[in-house]
């Protein structure tokens, strides 16, 4: 995925989040249609954000495994009744992927 943010006077004016071809098909469209204003006005700023993306997507995933193992933590506390160790491992891993 790729961001475009145009900076026209020093302050964004349009910004876009496309998948690679569809950004520069939408950036070629607004430099064609001169909806950003005539060139030199206008700043472009690109970024490929997949990376970021993936990211969250990993982020949320990990997020929802230990929400839904949590009461195995909270059985411990009030039972002692001890974690699978199976459990444990993976909360752990899933912790190391949060970023």
């Amino acid at each position: 995925m790729i961001k475009i943010t145009i900076i026209k006077n020093g302050e964004m004016s349009n910004r876009a989040v496309l998948p690679a071809v569809e950004a520069q098909e939408w950036l070629q469209q607004g430099i064609e249609q001169n909806i950003f204003g005539l060139p030199g006005e206008y700043t472009v700023i690109q970024e490929d954000i997949s990376a970021e993306i993936e990211q969250q997507k990993i982020n949320k995933e990990a997020l929802a495994y230990l929400n839904s193992t949590d009461w195995y933590v909270i059985r411990q506390l009030e039972t002692g009744v001890a974690i699978p160790i199976g459990i444990l491992t993976e909360r752990a891993n899933a912790r190391n992927r949060i970023v």
